[in-house]
């Protein structure tokens, strides 16, 4: 079989390069799989990789006889950071679903062949993804990859924050940038597990999203009333944790400022079971990347730090992370569902109007790569 796979290329002279490129198809070891990737998202990190930072403008389809694809120029600026990079023809993509169509000898690898998976792994953009079984999650054979593209990145956070808060004795949590697919799964969790969510989002459309799937307390950060707002829901529901996706800019700073000024002793308000807690912000996403800004009128009883999917699960050992998925794999057409703007070819990705939409970042806008449409 030939396998096809969608190339990203830093060349020498700073130019990016997107091109589809035909490989053979490597053969599975023991305990690995062979997986026909049919559907596997865009994320925005995988994005971030994918484009290398390319200015948008310059992005363009080129045909030099050989291959077709997309170049883009690289300011010098962030090129310095990417040189590890040049010359290195590199495939993104951190997770998808498709049918295992070969497999090795161990048991658990037989197990699956035939069957559907999600996988988690680097360089699901290919028509044919070897991987090990480790690395699989066998879906309900009545649903379709499409359903399973997204049953890890964005579940596992969801389900990670809640991990995260519990453990840190909060009962109660903020998230940014609430609309978004993940925001939409956290939100559902939280209904499930009743646990109080206060949910920032940046505009109206957002906030009927969410107030359709039950949130009770969903705050527009271009509303007026907002600082106001967002403490009154401090108090409602005894938020002292927050998780901020927007990174750049003051919005960081005034989740701890209203979380400290809720429950400062000087406030008059009544005790809650979470007003002595360390108040915690966790920063896991860069969609402002401009710098942090803290604007602090608060003491030191606070924390801030990033959050990272990969090194949270390294540090909750294999039982746990088995729980986890298995709760994934249950609720993958309810709480941990996903919906996609469109489903598009490899080589319809290698369209500059394309990449430009799916840079945007737009609520509800993210694009699946379909490669057995090639």
């Amino acid at each position: 079989m030939e396998n096809r796979r969608l190339i990203s290329l830093i060349t020498p002279d700073g130019r990016l390069e997107l091109f589809i490129e035909k490989t053979k198809v490597p053969e599975c070891l023991e305990n690995q799989v062979l997986v026909e990737v049919q559907a596997a998202p865009f994320n925005p990190i995988d994005l971030k990789g994918l484009l290398a930072g390319a200015t948008l403008s310059t992005l363009a389809r080129v045909t030099d006889g050989k291959r077709f694809g997309i170049q883009g120029s690289i300011p010098n600026n962030k090129l310095s950071a990417l040189l590890s990079r040049i010359g290195k023809a590199l495939v993104f993509g951190r997770e998808g679903a498709g049918v295992v169509v070969a497999a090795g000898t161990s048991a658990a690898a037989k197990r699956l062949l035939g069957k559907t998976v999600a996988v988690k792994g680097d360089g699901t953009y290919q028509r044919y993804l070897l991987i090990d079984v480790n690395s699989c999650l066998k879906i309900d054979q009545d649903l379709s990859p499409r359903q399973g593209a997204s049953a890890f990145i964005n579940p596992l956070t969801a389900l990670s924050m809640l991990m995260v808060m519990r453990s840190g004795g909060h009962s109660a949590l903020i998230n940014t940038a609430a609309a978004s697919n993940l925001g939409q799964m956290l939100q559902r969790l939280c209904i499930a597990e009743e646990v109080p969510l206060i949910n920032i989002v940046r505009n109206t459309q957002q906030a009927r999203i969410l107030s359709a799937i039950g949130a009770r307390y969903v705050l527009n950060y271009e509303d007026g009333r907002f600082s106001r707002t967002l403490e009154k829901y401090i108090l409602e529901t005894g938020a002292t944790v927050a998780f901020d996706a927007i990174g750049g800019g003051e919005l960081a700073g005034q989740l701890l400022n209203s979380m400290h000024k809720v429950f400062s002793e000087d406030q008059g308000n009544p005790p809650t079971l979470n007003a002595g807690l360390r108040k915690h912000l966790y920063i896991y996403g860069g969609l402002n990347p401009s710098p942090t800004v803290i604007k602090r009128s608060f003491g030191l009883d606070w924390g801030i730090e990033g959050f990272l999917l990969d090194t949270h699960l390294r540090g909750i050992g294999g039982t746990e992370m088995e729980r986890l998925r298995n709760v994934v794999a249950a609720n993958l057409t309810t709480i941990f569902a996903s919906s996609y703007e469109e489903e598009i070819s490899m080589t319809g990705a290698l369209n500059p109007e394309v990449l430009v939409r799916m840079s945007e970042l737009r609520t509800g806008g993210k694009y699946l790569l379909n490669p057995s449409l090639d």
